[in-house]
């Protein structure tokens, strides 16, 4: 795994990757769906947030969770 790695690439399913985005919800206690400029308000917007951070790469996600993070505390 290197920072360019993307999740799809590393064979995560998407239950993989609801996983890892629930425990990074709960670790950072964000709001995950964020990351695709969506309101987490089911069916669509989610499957779409969901494709979104299975696309990025693994720094590009961590960049996105710390840049969640830092505006909670702003």
């Amino acid at each position: 795994m290197t920072d360019d790695s993307k999740l799809e690439d590393l064979g995560a399913a998407s239950i993989d990757v609801i996983e890892i985005i629930f425990e990074l919800e709960e670790k950072f206690n964000v709001d995950i769906s964020k990351l695709a400029g969506k309101d987490s308000s089911g069916g669509k917007k989610d499957e779409d947030a969901l494709n979104q951070v299975a696309l990025m790469t693994i720094q590009d996600m961590a960049r996105a969770v710390q840049a969640l993070v830092n505006a909670k505390r702003a």
